[in-house]
């Protein structure tokens, strides 16, 4: 792969072995979204490679500016709300020696209505009928349901980055403590489990309040399809705060009862 001064940038050899030039100028404007990078003096795209070993799959991934908008600002260029062009790209390699030109479209669509995934958001009020049954397992088994929706979607944008850059998957496990909380607040008596189910409501609230972008970003990236995603998000954020508001509800009145008993 050429750098943006036709520099060797990357190489993947017949083994897999992935390498990165380290006197490439591409290794150090790839590190920041508008390539505001101080570049070190030894990088410089006329002197020989120097090359590091990065990867080992024969898979590698990176930031390319030359597929991007170089600009916080929307394009000059568009107008209205519907999917435009805002430029064709090129990305120079050369392959068993040929120089070959990697094409594409850099697309702009505008944002999404949120109305739909929080039409789904509304069903996360159910759990505050616990309040009224005075249940605070039936809030439990709400927070552990709603972990379970977001783990789904927490786990189909993990696998959407590539396998170099996935990482630890934070946000799954985010929502796992929440399940876990939810599910040992089963074995406590009624006050103790309201106060647990709150804590884990407070979590899947967390959690959801983090991808609140997500219910009007044109694209998600997950495997699963954007609708769930978006409907996940709105589901388990309307919960965490449903379950928040009941547990601490029925604990008042808990306490509240204790001095007629």
């Amino acid at each position: 792969v050429l750098g943006y001064r036709d520099e060797p940038y990357l190489r993947i050899d017949p083994e897999g072995a992935v390498w990165r030039n380290r006197r490439s100028p591409a290794t150090y404007l790839n590190d920041d979204r508008y390539g505001q990078r101080e570049i070190p003096a030894e990088a410089e795209a006329a002197a020989d490679p120097e090359w590091e070993l990065i990867g080992g799959q024969g898979r590698w991934s990176w930031h390319d500016h030359r597929i991007h908008w170089m600009s916080p600002d929307r394009p000059p260029q568009l107008t209205g709300d519907r999917e435009q062009e805002v430029f064709e790209w090129e990305v120079p390699m050369l392959v068993d020696g040929e120089e070959v030109v990697v094409t594409g479209r850099l697309a702009w669509r505008p944002d999404v209505s949120p109305f739909p995934a929080a039409l789904v958001g509304l069903a996360g009020l159910i759990p505050l009928v616990a309040v009224r049954r005075r249940s605070s397992a039936l809030m439990s088994w709400f927070a552990i349901g709603a972990g379970g929706v977001g783990a789904v979607a927490a786990v189909g944008q993990w696998l959407a980055s590539p396998a170099d850059a996935r990482g630890f998957p934070v946000a799954a496990t985010f929502l796992g403590v929440a399940v876990v909380v939810a599910l040992a607040s089963l074995r406590f008596d009624r006050a103790r489990s309201a106060r647990s189910a709150a804590i884990a409501g407070a979590l899947l609230a967390g959690w959801g309040w983090s991808r609140l972008a997500t219910l009007t970003r044109p694209i998600v990236p997950s495997v699963n399809p954007e609708w769930l995603d978006r409907g996940a998000t709105a589901l388990v954020l309307v919960t965490g705060v449903a379950v928040v508001v009941a547990a601490l509800t029925l604990s008042g009145r808990l306490l509240s009862d204790e001095p007629q008993r």
